[in-house]
């Protein structure tokens, strides 16, 4: 899997070079942002390569994490889902909640956590960028 990604990186990197760039704009480019993101995704993906081969974990713990991992996929294709028929901060907060509950964190941290970041989400997207969500 890891692998695969690296491979999904290394070609978006190398799409964004088709990026139409205009030589007398200022500023960063439109290509800077996903680059950026993509060397980042291909670095942790790296070092968990790396730690991957470090270490020996049981089979027990790779299928205990193998759940969590369906879960949580399944928790964020429910979010993508339901994006546009709910309001935002109701279905994020909500998915948040439940990624918390996955990756068992305490129940009110994990309902602060929740509320806190999706509003902060909201209020950025919404007052900021005026970005309605």
């Amino acid at each position: 899997m890891n692998a695969f990604v690296l491979i999904v990186c290394s070609y978006l990197f190398w799409e964004t070079f088709q990026f139409n760039t205009n030589f007398n704009a200022q500023g960063l480019g439109p290509a800077f942002f996903p680059r950026a993101t993509l060397l980042c995704i291909a670095f942790l993906n790296i070092v968990e390569i790396v730690s991957a081969f470090k270490s020996k974990q049981p089979q027990e713990q790779h299928s205990i994490m193998s759940k969590q991992l369906l879960l949580f996929i399944t928790a964020i294709l429910c979010f993508v889902g339901l994006f546009n028929s709910l309001p935002f901060l109701l279905v994020a907060i909500v998915t948040l909640f439940l990624m918390s509950l996955i990756l068992k964190l305490k129940l009110v941290s994990s309902l602060v956590f929740s509320v806190t970041i999706s509003l902060a989400v909201y209020l950025i997207f919404t007052q900021g960028f005026n970005i309605i969500l």
